[in-house]
């Protein structure tokens, strides 16, 4: 057993990653993942978590977990389980890259402490902002309001004004208006009001 001192000596601990390049810092992880949300409005991009560390041994006294997400133009590995039968023409062309996006997020949790330690390579080899709107995806709360004003028979049209209008009263938002255009389009096809 390690105590606190021996602790903060060990690399991949709390303190040793301060020093070295785990330059963000959260009281925990609500907070982290508060940052991360306003991260992705803020350059309109996603994060996808590519990877879950979990230490052996001796080390799981110096840290706890450590998380990699990575830009949503990147594969987050595996295989997948589904070929492809046609080749046809998208609207949207894919996200993915070749070689890939090196933006990249990386967290550690430690032992005896709430507090996360972050490391972000925030450089996109992809372009970021209004462009990069028709690739992300409506966060699960707003497609769950949409569903339920749809299904309470509010027009499609006033379902996008009420997301545009609630998002101006603090900022001009084009981004979420693009997304909820977006969704509007995919909402109104699979809850089509009866006539």
């Amino acid at each position: 057993m390690l105590d606190d001192a021996d602790r903060a000596r060990h690399i991949g601990s709390f303190e040793h990653d301060l020093r070295s390049g785990y330059r963000l810092r959260w009281k925990n992880r609500s907070a982290m993942e508060d940052w991360k949300l306003v991260e992705e409005e803020r350059l309109t991009m996603e994060f996808r978590s590519k990877q879950i560390k979990r230490p052996e041994g001796m080390m799981a006294e110096i840290w706890t977990t450590k998380q990699v997400f990575v830009c949503s133009h990147n594969n987050t590995g595996g295989k997948k389980a589904y070929n492809k039968k046609h080749d046809r023409f998208r609207n949207i062309p894919s996200k993915k890259l070749g070689k890939g996006c090196p933006c990249r997020l990386t967290i550690k949790t430690y032992p005896n402490t709430d507090e996360i330690l972050g490391l972000y390579g925030e450089e996109h080899s992809h372009e970021i902002g209004m462009t990069n709107s028709r690739f992300t995806r409506l966060r699960r709360e707003t497609r769950i309001e949409i569903e339920r004003l749809l299904r309470e028979g509010v027009e499609p049209a006033k379902v996008v004004c009420i997301f545009f209008y609630q998002n101006i009263q603090y900022k001009f938002n084009p981004q979420l208006l693009a997304r909820t255009y977006s969704g509007f389009y995919l909402y109104r096809r699979k809850f089509k009001q009866p006539s």
